[in-house]
C-alpha cells in the first residue's frame, strides 16, 4: 500500500515563497526556565506566557492537530482507507474522513500559517531566526467586517493572536507591525466610518 511518509516539516520546502513546510532544528533549542510561563528561546530571548501558561506546552498542543491531519492527508494520498490511517495517526476515523472531504473538494489541508511557524519556534522546532525570515517576507491579509456581524479574518490576525498570549516579544511584534502597516489595508466598512453614525 505504499510507504509511510515523514511528519510534514522533515521533507522538502513546498508552497511558496515565506510558506515552506518548516524544516527541524536540533533538540534543546528552547528550554523552560523555572519561572511558571517562562520560554527562554534558541537566541536567547525569554518570553513569558500569558497568566503563566507554559508556551511550548500550549505550541505542541496546537501543533498536534495539524501534524495528524497532514498525516492523514498523506496517508490517505497512499490509498489507505480512513479506519487504517486514524489507527496508524492515532485519531479518530471521523477526523480523518474530513480530511478525506477536504482533499475531494481540492482544498489545501492545513497550509502553513504565520501562527505554526510561532507556535513551531515556541516548540524548539524552527530557530527564531527561521521564523522571523518568514514572517518578514509573508504576504500579510487583513481581517475585515462581513455584513454588520461577521469577521473575515486575514494572516495578520494570527500575528495578533500570538502576541496575545505572549508567543513573540515586543521587538518582534514591533518589526513585523511596522512592515504590516506598510501593506495594502482593507477599506473601511461604511456603517464603521464616523460619517456612518453622524459624527
Amino acid at each position: 500500500m505504499g510507504e509511510v511518509v515523514e511528519p510534514v516539516g522533515q521533507g522538502s520546502p513546498e508552497g511558496p515563497v515565506g510558506q515552506e513546510q518548516p524544516g527541524p532544528v536540533p533538540e534543546g533549542r528552547v528550554a523552560e526556565d523555572s519561572v511558571a510561563g517562562r520560554l527562554v528561546l534558541d537566541d536567547g530571548t525569554v518570553l513569558v506566557g500569558r497568566n503563566g501558561e507554559d508556551l511550548r506546552a500550549r505550541a505542541l498542543r496546537l501543533l498536534a492537530p495539524i501534524e495528524e491531519d497532514r498525516l492523514s492527508r498523506d496517508l490517505l494520498a497512499q490509498g489507505l482507507s480512513p479506519q487504517e490511517v486514524a489507527e496508524r495517526v492515532g485519531t479518530e476515523v471521523r477526523f480523518v474522513r474530513g480530511v478525506r472531504q477536504d482533499m475531494e473538494r481540492g482544498e489545501e489541508i492545513r497550509p502553513v500559517t504565520p501562527e505554526e511557524l510561532v507556535y513551531r519556534r515556541a516548540a524548539g522546532q524552527i530557530s527564531t531566526q527561521e521564523m522571523m525570515e518568514r514572517l518578514r517576507a509573508w504576504p500579510y491579509t487583513f481581517g475585515r467586517v462581513r455584513g454588520y456581524d461577521g469577521y473575515e479574518s486575514g494572516s495578520w490576525d494570527d500575528i495578533i493572536g500570538v502576541q496575545f498570549y505572549g508567543f513573540l516579544s515586543p521587538e518582534e511584534f514591533a518589526e513585523l507591525d511596522d512592515i504590516a502597516q506598510s501593506l495594502p489595508q482593507p477599506p473601511e466598512a461604511p456603517y464603521g466610518s464616523a460619517e456612518f453614525w453622524g459624527y
